[in-house]
Parts: structure tokens; sequence; C-alpha cells
């Protein structure tokens, strides 16, 4: 009897040892395949930051290449303007009243040769009405801008909010933020700019400045430094035209206009007053401007449904007057570089392709644009 309760002691103690040893297992496999997991999910995160950033740099090459591609694009001649029908300017837009008939795909993804996709878009900072031109105080640009807010659809009392936020008076002063977003009872306050912006996103801490409303307003104004007070006819959405000036807002001139920048940009005052059929200096030329320094880069990876993006915004000066200019390269730089989660771009405008040889009119390696 001995032996026997013996024996089933042992078979018992081999049982739970068995058993232990499952659950170990089991543990050590589970958590194997979770690290497995968030190291591939790791590398293909890491993937799709790379391609994205690989469009900054397409997108660097593009603009560098500029004036051999203006030339190569307009008959030989010297690059003197920048304009929507160029290459750049045509990467993932759709149809719309400020947008000119394509020469290349406007398809957002370019063919990485793999089974990843890149989805690139180029816009024109210099395009659009610089918010730092409210700091001066002047009437005349807080009626403008009223005016782009009512076409934006944007309340009124953004343009006060904004006002308030860069005036000098208000330097030193502080915002308390809303007992919502603080809790616990306790008061926490932020300085007001008092000065000019430094980003867009700022204004996201601007009182009477709602989310919504900024993205409605990405569309017409950016932020630059303030002595940037013109802006490029020439890429200019025709809304903000509008705003900018009485004489703009007739849709006949809209119209004229938009045809004839989108057939060939305006390379100064004279051909804008030719196109118009006018022959007197225009009451708005003061307000417009015909080339661009500054572009805003919105680039998306994607690799097996991992999505990651880069915003960058990039500087292309045109040469100095009295120089020399290079009429093949001109010297872009980094500007600032934003890197964001998921899609800048829709997914849903990434699906179909084209590839890097568009850009040439032939086949493109994959090692390189031209």
């Amino acid at each position: 009897m001995a032996d026997r309760s013996e024996r089933g002691v042992a078979l018992l103690v081999v049982l739970l040892a068995i058993a232990l040893l499952t659950v170990v297992v089991l543990e050590f496999t589970y958590r194997a395949q979770v690290e497995y997991r968030r190291a591939i999910a790791w590398v293909r995160v890491r993937q799709a930051r790379l391609i994205a950033d690989s469009g900054v740099a397409i997108a660097a090459e593009m603009l560098a290449r500029g004036p051999l591609l203006y030339s190569l694009q307009y008959a030989g001649e010297e690059k003197t303007a920048d304009g929507l029908g160029e290459m750049w300017a045509q990467r993932c837009e759709g149809d719309g009243p400020s947008i000119c008939p394509a020469n290349v795909g406007r398809s957002c993804t370019l063919d990485t040769f793999d089974a990843n996709r890149l989805a690139l878009r180029i816009r024109d900072e210099n395009g659009l009405y610089n918010l730092n031109r409210l700091v001066t105080g002047s009437a005349a640009e807080r009626e403008r801008f009223a005016q782009i807010l009512a076409r934006a659809a944007i309340p009124a009392d953004t343009l006060s909010g904004i006002v308030d936020w860069t005036a000098r008076s208000s330097r030193g002063t502080s915002i308390p933020l809303p007992p919502s977003a603080v809790g616990n009872g306790s008061v926490i306050s932020y300085p007001v700019r008092g000065g000019p912006l430094a980003t867009f996103g700022e204004l996201a801490f601007v009182p009477r400045v709602r989310a919504a409303d900024l993205i409605e307003l990405r569309r017409f104004a950016t932020v630059l430094a303030p002595d940037e007070v013109k802006v490029n006819v020439n890429t200019a959405p025709l809304e903000l035209l509008a705003a900018l000036h009485p004489d703009l807002a007739d849709q006949t001139v809209l119209s004229q206009l938009h045809a004839a920048r989108c057939a060939r940009p305006f390379t100064d005052a004279a051909a804008l007053r030719t196109a118009l059929g006018e022959n007197r200096k225009l009451a708005y030329e003061s307000l417009l401007m015909f080339r661009s320094e500054h572009f805003r880069v919105e680039a998306t990876g994607e690799i097996d449904d991992f999505y990651q993006s880069v915003e960058a915004l990039l500087r292309r000066p045109y040469p100095a007057e009295g120089q020399p200019a290079n009429r093949t390269e001109w010297p872009v730089t980094l500007e600032y570089y934003l890197p964001r989660r998921g899609p800048l771009i829709d997914p849903a405008a990434m699906g179909a392709q084209s590839a890097l040889g568009e850009f040439t009119g032939g086949t493109t390696a994959p090692g390189g644009l031209l």
C-alpha cells in the first residue's frame, strides 16, 4: 500500500510539474510572439518614416532642379517666376477653380519600385497670406484679413484674437487655460506672444481660434517672416486674390487671370497687365509678386498599413541681382522638419500610382530623380 501511495504521489508531482512547465512554455511563447510582433511593428513604422523622409528629399531635388525643368517646359526660357503649371505644383492636386490643367500625373503616390507607397504634395507658402502682416496694426491689413475670414466662413472674432495675440502691447501678459483643461481647481497660464507668430501651429493657443477654423484657414494663410508682405499671384488661391483687393473680386478678371497664369506664369506686372488687357498700373500691383522661395512639403510613407508622415518647409531663394544664375540647379535649405504619426495625405488618395519616370518623361532608376 505504501508503494502504491508513493507512486500516486510521484504521479501527481510529475503531472503538476508538467502543468507548470506547460504554463511556463505557453507564457514564454506568448511573450516571444508579442515581442516579435512589436519588433515587426517598430521596423514597419521606421521604414514608413524613412519612406516619408525620402519624399522630402525628392521634393528638395525637384525644387532645386526648378531652373532646368522650367527651361524645358517653357522653350529654354530662364526661370524668373513660379507658377501652378510647373511640375512641383501638380502632385496630389484634385480638380478645383484654382487648379491648372495637369502636364504630369496628379496622383499622390509615387511608385517606389516595391510594395511600399510614398505620397507627396508640395505647396507654395508665398502664394498664401502671411499672418505676420497683421503685426503692423494697419487698418487696411485687418480689412483684408477680415475679407479672407469671410470667404473661408470663419467667425470674424478670429481676427481680434490673432491681433491681440501678436500685439506688442500684449507682451508680458498671460492667458489662463480653461478650467476644463486643467482640472483639480488649479490655474495654469501661458504667455502671449506679443510679436510675430513663430509657426502656424501656434494659433492653437490663441483664444477665439477654433481647431476647425484652423483647418480651413490653412488653405489661405501661412506664417513667414514679417517682411514677406506680398502674395505670389501665380500660385495664390483665387478666393484669396478676391479677398486682397475689390478689383480682384470680379469673376471675369479672376477667370482671365487664372487662364493666363496656367498657360504661363506672369514674370512681372507688365505681363499681368497685358493678360488683363490693361495699359495703366493696376491698383493692387503692390500686393503681388511673381516669385516664390518658401515651399511646404507633405509626405506620407506607407508599408503594410503602417503610415508615417513628415511636414517640412523648404526654402529655395532666387539668385541675387547682378549674380549669374545657375540654369541647372539652385540651392535648397530646410527651414523646419516636423514628423507626424499617421497619414498627412488621405490614404484614399493614395490608390493610383505614377512612376518617378513621369518627372523626366522616361524611365528612372530607383537611385535618383534625374
